[in-house]
């Protein structure tokens, strides 16, 4: 039964998920990618 339940999460879950994904990426893809934070860690170094 976990088995099934972990094929069911995943399959039906997964798009899902992706789509989150995709979504937050387009509205914000600087919070995600975070190239503001990179460059900041560049300059401390």
């Amino acid at each position: 039964m976990r088995l099934l339940s972990l094929i069911l999460g995943l399959f039906l879950g997964g798009p899902a998920v992706a789509d989150v994904i995709i979504a937050t990426r387009t509205i914000r893809p600087q919070e995600i990618l975070g190239p503001s934070d990179l460059l900041l860690q560049e300059g401390t170094d």
